[in-house]
């Protein structure tokens, strides 16, 4: 344990044995495809889907399917712009934020960030135009999430899904499910 006021260089084995447990990964680009739609400093932009099984037949089915630009600087897409991506055009709605999730208190409720429409067509920081751009591998996308729902997860009912689509070999990576 450090001391206030300690100098002592840290390391990662020294973090990783006396800070709890670590999952260590490598770190992942966006795709091309993905950095031509943001700056090439934002953080690796996701794609979140969610999935369920359908009452009436029991497959796996995604419910909606979402692309999280990330913005400049970050260090992840959690500050992003998110557009929808339409199930059966597979192409791209203006984007919103979330900035008024985190807002809390009465005091907030009546904040113009709240209520404002937000349409971004535009990326804030890239400038560059995406709504209406087709997004192209969504059906790669959604083979990936219902099968690892199916064979991971076969009795929670529904799972939001962070996919990553990176210029790895195998391009499309399941980051993490919610």
């Amino acid at each position: 344990r450090l001391e206030r006021g300690e100098i002592r260089r840290l390391d990662l084995s020294f973090i990783c044995r006396n800070y709890g447990d670590w999952i260590i990964q490598k770190v992942f680009d966006n795709s091309e495809f993905i950095q031509g739609l943001v700056t090439s400093d934002a953080p690796l932009s996701t794609v979140r889907l969610i999935t369920s099984r359908d009452a009436s037949s029991s497959k796996i089915k995604v419910k909606t399917m979402v692309f999280r630009a990330g913005r400049l600087k970050q260090k992840t897409d959690h500050n992003a712009i998110f557009y929808n991506i339409d199930l059966n055009t597979h192409r791209l709605s203006s984007g919103t934020t979330n900035r008024h999730w985190y807002q809390t208190g009465w005091k907030s409720f009546n904040t113009k960030s709240m209520w404002e429409e937000q349409n971004y067509s535009v990326h804030p920081d890239s400038k560059r135009p995406i709504e209406n751009i087709k997004w192209p591998n969504v059906e790669e996308m959604i083979q990936c999430v219902c099968h690892a729902h199916e064979k991971l997860c076969p009795d929670v009912p529904i799972i939001g899904w962070d996919v990553a689509w990176t210029n790895e070999t195998n391009s499309l990576m399941l980051l993490e499910l919610n």
